[in-house]
């Protein structure tokens, strides 16, 4: 009795040293994920907010953003949502982002860029995974902003009334050998700008398994436009919307929000 004891001690502290390493690792994970990308960001013109945030329902997660600058004229925006949740959505995750980071650098429009990045998912997805995107290069100088969007949720064109924009819907990277994505085009105004999210988001749920839903998120927005530092102020009322609707359960899904607004000047 007194050997089993002991060996059961002994198998207690070998589990315990397991799950504490898998703790460190998966903290480390989370840390890395979440510095992929500034919360805040300057851009070259001045008289713009770039503002993001993300919450995974696990450890670590598959929703992505990115911002980054190429130069004075190319601003590049990316969110993205990766099938899953865990550890092999955020692998994969941080796959796509360095796709997709390599070819805005290239100097691929948005719709290229995530027709190419197809290409590359489909010649190799042993666990078939998939994953919606949106992706958008902006001259900061003019305020033209072109995007292509795969299967993800609608943007928020955020001005005086805010409303969704309805670009081509397109297909998720990873389901089809070709996705013939195509690129739209708006120009922001002062004053206007893109919030950008996941459906961690709109599909977040609460009372008797309702959505949250497009409706709380648009009047979310509405409630935070005409503060200072409306990005920041925007991702700030859409998180208090999101989890005082859940009520205090635990997120069914990955969330992740970005939000882009051109001030004044």
């Amino acid at each position: 009795m007194t050997e089993d004891i002991s060996g059961y001690v002994g198998n207690i502290e070998a589990l315990t040293q397991e799950k504490v390493e898998v703790n460190v690792q998966l903290d480390v994970a989370r840390r890395i994920q979440y510095g992929l990308v500034p919360k805040k960001m300057a851009l070259t013109g001045r008289g713009y907010q770039v503002c993001a945030m993300t919450e995974p329902a696990k450890a670590v997660g598959g929703d992505f953003y990115d911002c980054f600058q190429r130069d004075e004229h190319n601003v590049y925006i990316v969110m993205g949502d990766v099938s899953g949740k865990g550890v092999t959505a955020a692998i994969f995750m941080a796959m796509i982002r360095t796709v997709i980071r390599q070819k805005l650098m290239a100097g691929l429009g948005p719709a290229e860029a995530l027709n190419q990045t197809n290409d590359e998912i489909c010649a190799e997805n042993p666990e078939n995974l998939f994953v919606t995107a949106f992706a958008a290069v902006l001259d900061p100088l003019t305020g033209v902003l072109r995007y292509a969007n795969a299967g993800h949720n609608y943007p928020v064109l955020l001005k005086a009334v805010p409303e969704y924009l309805h670009p081509d819907e397109g297909i998720a990277l990873g389901m089809f050998e070709i996705a013939n994505l195509v690129e739209g085009t708006l120009s922001l105004s002062v004053g206007e700008g893109l919030l950008l999210y996941t459906d961690g988001v709109t599909e977040a749920l609460g009372p008797n398994n309702t959505f949250f839903g497009e409706d709380r998120l648009l009047g979310a927005v509405m409630r935070a436009l005409g503060r200072e530092d409306p990005a920041e102020e925007i991702l700030r009322e859409v998180s208090r919307a999101v989890f005082a609707f859940c009520d205090g359960k635990e997120p069914s899904d990955d969330m992740a929000a970005l939000a882009l607004f051109r001030e004044k000047a």
